[in-house]
């Protein structure tokens, strides 16, 4: 995850003064993604199929 934001940062300061597409595209892809696997890892936790029941061990 990290990784991609590096690489945005790398390519938005490269030429400070200038701004640079690719590198703010980079930037939002991997905060989209990141926010994405939150949404994705509540629902699976909160899911009453994937929840372990003591039980039936």
């Amino acid at each position: 995850m990290l990784l991609p934001v590096l690489l945005g940062i790398i390519l938005a300061s490269n030429n400070e003064p200038l701004f640079h597409l690719f590198g703010f595209i980079v930037c939002i892809g991997s905060t989209t993604s990141c926010a994405l696997k939150s949404i994705v890892q509540g629902n699976i936790l909160t899911s009453e199929d994937e929840k372990m029941n003591s039980m039936k061990l």
